[in-house]
């Protein structure tokens, strides 16, 4: 390790983790508030204009938040760093300007199609949240490229404090989804805001920045291009496309189930594994800039390893006890939704050790190979969709989630090969070992008990295991220890010293 990025690695994964639990802590947790207030119902109808929302910020997009990160970090350190994110910046805020307006016009539209008088005033509040979004979203990556989580850790504190804020008073004094979904929308114009104070205090945001030239502005279009056609591929691989046929082909509870199962998996995979692929990106991306291959190949071992240690207690002791949690959180007008949520998981587990291999793509600039790959994956997502989910539900979604997700996963891993970038296989059969022994502990330890005490006693028995399985496999390394030393020192007031 030489780098100040790399010095950092430990104490950028610990501000990443800490605003991630901050943001996860706080919107699981109105989630199911809200989730509890509005009923399935209500809930579903909800879901599917966040679903419509989200979808228009897909194609509206035009995959400038990837680009901001590659490029701004390959150009870390360096006027071009500023000028590269103004460029964006100013093509973004006009599409987020166009696809506010055509939301608010086609709600009529899309309250006809779905055959929901509620849903137009939804989603005209729901323009606002996607008026906010777009930006925020490029900004943010400008600030993930230039490693600076500790300033995206302020933002996410203060974040989480304003939409918890304002969606508890909209259920305090409206109780419906409209409201919830105007309280969204206050509190992203806020977050907005804070990540442009947050890009200038870098010096990400300025007047003076001299703009791309001629070459620099080609690659960033191509860039952003295919970046654009891969976020339109993966709304339909790994996101949330289901809803739209399930809304379409099923009844709103259907929805309702897929989106929160959906909802807490990804959750839990943000809590640890996306946060690895998250701060080893711009590693990977300024290791190509430098042509440093072996750093890149030996980094991206690093970050599947890591990956693979904290998607795997996730995706299958979770699956042991998510009838309980499902119980206690979510309460019993929830129950069918438990095998959605174990599918969900194994689905959201699939898509998060897909994110090294991609990060390793996009790095060197091969979206072009990710397209090859998502393209038929895509016309196969939905295929499934429509067979499955007039028969199945929300689990017939869960289904097709999970068979595209791995495909995926194993598509990509071995297009990095050609990159000189190997999977290492006991980064991942380890943690996949550990995971379910942890998960074969588990099962016991609950059995069919569904009380806060006996789910709690059977994650710590898991956790147990897979921890003590890690140790005796000899999965960490001192290089491991050399990561987290820096961090460590400085926790106990010394020097933080890398040789």
């Amino acid at each position: 390790m030489t780098t100040d990025a790399e010095r950092r690695l430990a104490a950028s994964a610990l501000s990443q983790a800490g605003s991630t639990a901050l943001g996860l802590a706080g919107g699981v947790g109105l989630s199911i508030l809200v989730a509890r207030a509005l009923g399935p119902d209500e809930m579903g109808g909800y879901a599917l204009a966040l679903m419509i929302v989200t979808a228009l910020e897909a194609v509206a997009g035009f995959g400038l938040a990837r680009t901001a990160v590659r490029f701004i970090a390959g150009q870390a350190g360096t006027p071009e760093a500023a000028g590269v994110l103004r460029w964006l910046l100013a093509r973004r805020l006009v599409a987020a300007a166009v696809a506010t307006v055509a939301l608010v016009a086609a709600a009529p539209l899309f309250g006809a199609l779905f055959h929901d008088d509620r849903l137009p005033p939804l989603l005209v509040a729901g323009s606002l949240v996607l008026l906010a979004n777009l930006p925020a979203s490029v900004l943010e990556s400008a600030l993930e490229g230039l490693s600076r989580f500790d300033l995206l850790a302020r933002v996410a504190l203060g974040g989480t404090l304003l939409y918890g804020g304002t969606t508890l008073l909209a259920l305090a004094l409206a109780g419906s989804a409209l409201a919830v979904l105007a309280a969204q929308a206050v509190s992203g114009l806020a977050i907005l805001g804070l990540l442009a104070l947050s890009a200038r205090r870098a010096g990400a945001l300025s007047q003076r920045a001299p703009a791309p030239d001629a070459a620099a502005s080609r690659r960033l279009l191509r860039f952003a291009r295919q970046g654009y056609l891969l976020s339109l591929l993966s709304f339909v691989v790994h996101d949330r496309v289901e809803v739209l046929v399930l809304g379409a082909f099923s009844t709103q509870q259907q929805v309702a189930f897929y989106t929160v199962a959906l909802s807490a998996a990804e959750a839990a995979m943000r809590l640890g594994p996306l946060i690895v692929a998250t701060v080893f990106f711009p590693l990977l991306a300024a290791d190509w800039t430098r042509a440093d291959r072996p750093a890149l190949a030996a980094r991206y071992g690093q970050c599947v390893r890591y990956v693979a240690l904290t998607t795997m207690p996730l995706a299958l002791v979770g699956g042991v006890v998510a009838e309980a949690g499902v119980a206690l959180v979510f309460g019993p007008s929830y129950g069918p939704m438990v095998p959605v949520l174990r599918l969900s998981l194994l689905g959201a587990a699939a898509a998060a050790l897909a994110e090294p291999p991609a990060a390793v793509l996009a790095a060197a600039e091969r979206q072009d190979w990710l397209l090859r790959v998502r393209g038929p994956l895509a016309v196969s997502a939905l295929a499934l969709d429509v067979a499955l989910v007039p028969a199945l539900g929300a689990v017939g979604a869960a289904c097709a989630n999970v068979a595209v997700a791995g495909v995926d996963l194993v598509a990509v891993g071995l297009l990095t090969r050609r990159l000189g970038a190997a999977t290492p296989v006991l980064g991942l059969g380890i943690p996949l070992l550990a995971g379910g022994l942890a998960a074969v502990a588990a099962a016991p330890t609950l059995g069919d008990r569904t009380d806060a005490p006996r789910l709690i006693l059977a994650l710590l028995v898991g956790g147990a295991v897979y921890v003590t399985t890690l140790v005796a496999a000899r999965f960490f390394t001192p290089e491991d220890a050399a990561i987290v030393a820096p961090l460590v020192r400085r926790f106990r007031g010394a020097p933080a010293i890398v040789p």
